[in-house]
């Protein structure tokens, strides 16, 4: 398929020409030791002679030892990644020095990560975005941090939502979180939960969770530290407006709720809002600025 270039292609030709009822779609091998590129799929127009339906009709699974992520996917219902690695680029491989143009569009998505994943681009589900990082070591891995695994890390201008009613955003890391995206549910009785068994969560500044329904709620888990910096913000039903160059707190739903649970420090440098309870819980701070 292609041109010899020692890769598998499958076109967006290849996706329009696949059958919409069956049962599941699974591409790839994650013990293969491969690396996958995958750009748009999506409903495109290529020419002006043929428009590709593209887009993800079935259930659809994506296995590599390392997935990059640079194009538009679009799918209709659930859509999983399973991979060592996972980066999701800012720019769209059409377009490298172009704005943001390259995420994962779907009903559900479902990433199965064993050492890290880094978001540059753009996760957006309609009912839930659900992300496992089982095993970081912190060995040939997309950006280190020192001695410290790190799981997720999310750049500045990345985005991860929900849109729907009881949308749900779950992280479960078996190392760091440390994030400079906007997390944000938008719809009603919705939940962002951030769980990082080893290690800690760190909000950036520049980032944010957010949640400004009724009835939303936001957790941290850690089994060490929670770090809110400065210029970070965590909102629960409610949003900030500004008269001058003063913030002011305007509530746009009831009971907004936020627990942040940390086993090691607790440093809140950044605004923690709720329209409802707010619960922090810590021990004993381990940094000087602590």
């Amino acid at each position: 398929l292609g041109s010899a270039d020692g890769y598998m292609d499958f076109s967006l030709k290849d996706f329009d020409a696949l059958a919409d009822n069956f049962s599941k779609v699974t591409i790839g091998d994650i013990s293969s030791g491969a690396t996958m590129y995958i750009g748009d799929i999506e409903n495109k127009e290529l020419s002006t002679n043929r428009n590709y339906n593209g887009k993800l009709q079935n259930t659809t699974v994506f296995n590599a030892n390392t997935i990059n992520i640079v194009g538009d996917i679009q799918a209709r219902g659930t859509i999983t990644l399973n991979a060592r690695l996972l980066e999701i680029l800012k720019t769209n491989l059409h377009n490298p020095m172009g704005e943001l143009d390259s995420g994962i569009s779907g009903k559900i998505i479902n990433l199965n990560i064993e050492e890290q994943m880094v978001l540059s681009g753009w996760i957006k589900g309609e009912d839930e975005v659900k992300i496992d990082i089982s095993n970081p070591t912190g060995v040939n891995v997309l950006v280190g941090y020192g001695a410290e695994a790190n799981g997720f890390t999310a750049d500045k201008n990345s985005v991860l939502k929900t849109t729907n009613t009881n949308g749900k955003i779950t992280i479960n890391s078996a190392g760091s979180i440390i994030s400079t995206t906007t997390f944000e549910v938008v719809g009603a009785s919705s939940t962002i939960s951030l769980n990082s068994s080893k290690g800690g969560i760190t909000i950036l500044e520049g980032g944010s969770v957010s949640s400004q329904a009724a009835n939303t709620t936001i957790n941290f888990d850690s089994a060490d530290y929670v770090h809110l910096n400065s210029g970070s913000a965590v909102i629960s039903g409610a949003r900030f407006d500004y008269v001058g160059a003063t913030p002011i707190a305007i509530k746009t739903g009831e009971n907004g709720n936020i627990t942040i649970n940390a086993k090691g420090e607790l440093e809140l440098a950044g605004s923690v809002t709720a329209s409802g309870e707010v619960v922090l819980n810590a021990t004993s701070s381990t940094s000087d600025h602590a």
